[in-house]
């Protein structure tokens, strides 16, 4: 009850601290009933399995997908990416830098991440690319900011999507 009152906003990880506490509750009230809970939670189970399928078996990426993974992995093993997309650099073999590895709706409309805050991530010595994916990054319209770093736009995948580097050797970087 209290993550509940208390959590806001309600996010999936907070819902798992629920499901323990709720399954133990659960399972105590329906002890007498065990007939009936077993084939129902067995069905439970199985629907749940058929409507994640997409997570157990996911689909194949697109051809904007499969570009920006490929022009990712291009950059130097060791550089980092700038992205509101965090799965995009971890699938090409690439980092992001650590404070932006959470590009949420909420850091950016809490004010925690900014045009200025993403442009001085990207203007880190590691940083040799920016990936805009979604309106996150496209809303704060980075091209102007990320032009003093020396990044030029490499690539576009569809109207938001941009791909921003620059040359970057990070091989003599700590």
């Amino acid at each position: 009850v209290a993550v509940l009152v208390l959590e806001h906003p309600l996010w999936r990880p907070h819902l798992t601290h629920l499901v323990p506490p709720v399954v133990l509750v659960g399972t105590y009230a329906a002890r007498r009933h065990l007939r009936v809970v077993v084939p129902v939670l067995a069905l439970v189970f199985v629907a749940h399995v058929a409507s994640n399928t997409d997570i157990l078996w996911p689909d194949k990426y697109d051809t904007t997908e499969t570009a920006a993974l490929h022009d990712l992995r291009e950059l130097p093993d060791d550089g980092l990416v700038v992205t509101d997309e965090p799965g995009f650099p971890w699938r090409a073999g690439r980092r992001t830098p650590d404070d932006l590895v959470d590009a949420s709706v909420l850091r950016i409309e809490s004010g925690r991440m900014t045009r200025g805050s993403v442009a001085a991530a990207a203007g880190g010595a590691r940083v040799c690319a920016v990936l805009v994916w979604s309106h996150r990054f496209g809303d704060l319209d980075l091209a102007e900011s990320l032009s003093p770093h020396g990044y030029i736009e490499t690539k576009r995948y569809g109207p938001v999507r941009t791909l921003f580097t620059r040359p970057c050797s990070t091989t003599a970087l700590p």
